[in-house]
């Protein structure tokens, strides 16, 4: 009796490491990666403040909101003379996969030269979506972006600009 007893089990034993092995082998040599598709940030439009009549003698705060809303320091009666020019925000395209996340990292500050040795210093960048932002069902989304200038007192007229890239990075989430 012992000996049926002990190949029963030998035979179980064998049994379970041919099956044990089989199960193991078949699920370890598959493996399946998933390819992201990456994240793009393309230009829409570059921000403009427009035309502004500034006082010579008091220093000047406007201030631009991504959804182009233009905020002009009316204590020292800077204004807008040309109203036909309509001031923007910069605006991107970001593409990607439907429904993912990223976030957005957006300058402190630029600087706008008139190319005659004048500057005007942006500083405070704000963005819509803030922060963080979501791709919607069709893998994009538009990034609105607004900033404050700081304008001197005596600036010297002209058209100003950024003599520099101004970047904007977004990272996946």
């Amino acid at each position: 009796m012992k000996n049926i007893t002990k190949k029963i089990v030998m035979s179980i034993g064998v049994l379970e490491m041919i099956f044990g092995s089989l199960g193991q082998a078949s699920a370890a040599p598959y493996t399946f990666p998933s390819i992201a598709t990456p994240f793009y940030i393309t230009k829409k439009a570059d921000m403009n403040i427009a035309d502004l009549a500034v006082p010579p003698n008091k220093e000047s705060l406007v201030i631009l909101a991504p959804d182009n809303t233009l905020t002009l320091d009316r204590s020292n009666k800077t204004r807008q003379p040309a109203k036909n020019i309509a001031a923007t925000a910069a605006c991107f395209t970001i593409t990607g996969l439907p429904d993912y996340t990223y976030a957005i990292t957006i300058p402190t500050m630029c600087t706008l030269t008139d190319g005659q040795g004048h500057s005007i210093k942006v500083t405070y960048f704000s963005s819509s979506p803030s922060v963080t932002g979501t791709l919607n069902s069709g893998g994009f989304q538009e990034l609105h972006m607004g900033a404050a200038l700081s304008i001197p007192a005596a600036q010297t007229p002209g058209d100003y600009t950024n003599s520099s890239e101004v970047l904007v990075t977004i990272n996946y989430n």
